[in-house]
Order: structure tokens, then sequence, then C-alpha cells
């Protein structure tokens, strides 16, 4: 019962562990743990997840006399087994530093992801079965918030070729290892001002739009332009599925980014940048800078959760004011706290079949925010609904907006959706799903381990 409370209740990435003694029970829960006190220090020793830190007697009839002796006892063997953890964990670390591969064997990939993420957990685990589809060993660690950071012994055991992580540089392996890093969110360990940051000679990062190449550029990281990718075995058309005439709009509010921000001075910055975008249009790299200068009072991170925050929230607010004379449905997190939005709001939507039925059903998908190849933009495509997207000038995107209009409906300003909705169009969803599958990634991996290889061979 207390497992299951926990559960529900847990926030954020952490998960509280819950052990128990006695006949072990059938469960589904990630947080439970069987633990039979008669192998307890070494049970603890060698498990990656966290130790417990008190012992519960509720429910149970035992004289305090004897409550106080087995906590004493527990405690004792909960440092003994704290002395065996460390020395494991030690041991896993410098393993794992001093791996030599040998790369003429088959290659083994690793990659973790977390269970309470929204999007990087797909991500890692959809690049692993692109991975295993082309033949390779590769091992997904799901980690759902009771594991020891402190712990890698799976990555030791599994003794990995290639690591792939999402925003995170994982420097606890071998300099052998190739470490793909992509970045798709800012992190402090290339965000803040006092930390340096050294790469590895074979690490390769990778950034998803062109804010964080920027603010990798002010660190001195070089990195490549990798969009987001479609799993095409999830996201299809399903001919069963009636599709109407009507828009959908699939994404989390960035209402909670916009209430942290205590300055006054963000209603003001908040309509100059809402004005820009109904009248002329995106904000690009350099206004957004010139934003920043003019108002110093604001971080540069605050700027950008305005800026979001209106080419998220208040756009669709205009939108749908606009009466576009089609039907509007709004799935995602966040919506239903503001009132505008809860005559169009039905609910949040499990990752995968559940989001392509929805986009099935719908003759269009709208996509706003700050790029344009978001999740949202393939997934629909898949699923065959005609992606109605924002017109962002992103440095890399801006180079393929030719092809992505054979995919695509842009609109530079809301008003221009009339138009576009009105208007019959005939488009190739396929070449934009094609051009940005899981595969063709794994793809760019492989071909990027195999070159330096035989750069150092010659």
């Amino acid at each position: 019962r207390n497992a299951s409370e926990l559960r529900k209740a847990a926030g954020g990435y952490w998960l509280q562990c819950c052990y128990y003694d006695g006949e072990k029970i059938e469960t589904s829960l990630p947080n439970l743990f069987h633990l039979p006190f008669s192998s307890l220090v070494r049970n603890l020793a060698e498990s990656i997840h966290r130790f417990p830190t008190l012992v519960s007697f509720e429910g149970l009839s035992i004289p305090l006399s004897e409550t106080k002796k087995i906590t004493e006892e527990f405690n004792i063997s909960l440092e003994q087994a704290r002395v065996f953890r460390n020395k494991l964990n030690i041991f896993y670390h410098k393993s794992l530093l001093n791996s030599r591969l040998d790369f003429s064997e088959p290659w083994r990939f690793f990659l973790h992801g977390h269970s309470n993420t929204t999007v990087m957990r797909h991500v890692s685990e959809n690049l692993s079965r692109a991975l295993e589809n082309l033949g390779y060993d590769v091992f997904f660690q799901l980690n759902q918030g009771t594991e020891d950071d402190h712990c890698f012994r799976q990555e030791y055991e599994f003794d990995p070729h290639v690591t792939v992580n999402i925003n995170h540089l994982n420097h606890w392996i071998s300099e052998d290892v190739f470490n793909f890093v992509w970045i798709q969110d800012p992190q402090h360990w290339f965000v803040d001002e006092g930390k340096s940051v050294s790469l590895r000679e074979r690490d390769k990062i990778f950034h998803l739009t062109e804010y964080m190449d920027h603010l990798l550029q002010k660190k001195g990281i070089k990195s490549e332009y990798q969009p987001f990718c479609v799993n095409r075995e999830l996201f299809k058309r399903r001919d069963h599925i009636e599709r109407e005439k009507k828009i959908i709009m699939i994404g989390s509010s960035y209402k909670s980014k916009w209430d942290r921000i205590q300055k006054k001075e963000k209603y003001r910055i908040c309509e100059q940048v809402l004005n820009h975008y109904i009248n002329e249009g995106h904000i690009s790299r350099e206004e957004r800078i010139k934003i920043q200068h003019d108002n110093s009072e604001l971080s540069e991170f605050e700027i950008e959760s305005i800026i979001i925050y209106v080419e998220r929230d208040l756009i669709l607010k205009h939108i749908l004011r606009m009466d576009l004379g089609v039907e509007f449905e709004i799935y995602g997190y966040g919506w239903d706290s503001d009132i505008d939005f809860q005559p169009y709001y039905k609910g949040t939507l499990e990752y995968g079949e559940d989001v392509s039925k929805k986009y099935n059903s719908a003759k269009y998908a709208l996509v706003i925010g700050a790029y344009v190849l978001q999740q949202r933009t393939l997934e629909a495509a898949a699923s065959g609904a005609i992606p109605l997207v924002y017109e962002v000038n992103e440095v890399e995107e801006i180079r393929e907006k030719d092809t992505f209009s054979r995919s695509l409906l842009f609109f530079k300003k809301p008003e221009d959706l009339r138009k576009l909705i009105r208007d019959d169009c005939t488009l190739d969803l396929e070449f934009i799903v094609r051009s940005n599958d899981y595969q063709k990634f794994a793809s760019r991996i492989l071909e990027s381990v195999e070159r330096d290889l035989q750069s150092n061979r010659i």
C-alpha cells in the first residue's frame, strides 16, 4: 500500500524505494523490492537502487524494545552494505574508464531514458529499436527514479562500444567509447558561465534547434544539426478511422514558464512579442538578442520563456478567436488551467498509438512553436494529417524550406490560415516522414563511427 501511494505522489525524477521482508509479492510497482533480512547486506550491496533510510513497523504488534533492537541491527547491516556498495561502485567506475574495446567484434550500443520524461525517453527508445533493426546489440536502460546515481553496474556489464545520450555528456566511459550527445534542452553543464566543459576526442554533439546551437557556441562547443525523428511503426495512416475536416493541436502549454517570471517587465515584452508575431511573423535570433540587450533586467532564459509562451499559448488563443469555421481540438498538459482553452481542451494522450489515432481523425494538425520539425510535425504527417506549421526562420531549416513545402503548409501570420484551410492542396506527406525517420539517424551515427575508425587506420 505504501509503495503504491508513494508511486502516485512522486514528483520529478526521484521515486521513494520501498523494501519489505517476508513472502515475495507479485507486483508491477517499480519501487517495491523484496529484501529478506537474512540476505540484506549482500542484496543491498549488489543492488542498483538507493538504500532504505528507515524501518516501518506499521500494522505490526511488536513491543517497543523489540522494534528498537531490530532497527539497531538493521542500521548496522545497512552500514556494512554501504561499504560494499561503495567498493563495487568504484570498481564499476574504474573498469568503465579503463575499458579497452575491440571494434572488430559486433558493436554494442548503450542508451538510457527515464520513465518520468515525456520526450527523451521515447526518443532514446525509438533510436534503440532502429539500431536493433539494423542488427546491433543494444541495451536500453529505462530508469524509474529508484536508481543509485553512482552505480554503473549495468553499463559496466554491457561494456558498450557506443553510447547515445540526450542532453547529458556521460563522461564515465573510456577514451575508446564513441559518445554521441543530442542536445534538446538547455543544461547547466553548458549554460552556467562558471562551468568549464572539456570534450573527449570521441564525443560528438548534435543540437536540435538554433537556440541550442547558440548556447553551445557561446561555450565554444561545436555541434551538428539533428532534427527530431519519427517512428514509422507507431505513427502511420489508419484507414479504418474516418478523417474529419478539423484542426488538432497536440502539445503542452508553456504558461508555467511564464508564471515563474516574477518581474513586471514581462508584460510589456510579451505585448511587444505578440504584436510582432501577429503582424510580422517569427522573431529571428538577431531580434531576440536585441530584445535581450534592450531589457537587461531580465535574463536570456526569461526572455526565451516569454517568447515561447507567446509562440505556443498566446498565438493559439489568437487563432481560436479568429473563428476559422472548423472544429478545433487541443490535447496535452497545462491547458485545463486556462479558461480560454477549456471549450477546446480534450485531455492528454498516451505517446504512440493514441496520438497517431487522433491525427488520423483530422485533416489538419496545427504546429506552433520555436521550430518547424517538431515531433508533432512528423507524427502528424506520418498519420496523414496535413501539418499547418508556423513559418520559423531557423538557420538549418531555411536551407530545407523548399523541400519542406512538399509536405507542409506554412503560415507566416495567423491570418494566413484562412486561405490555407479554404484551398484544396495535394502534399507529399510521406516525403518529410521518409527523410526524418529513426533509421536515418541511426545510420548517421554508424557512418560517423566508421568514418572515425577508418581515419585512424590510415
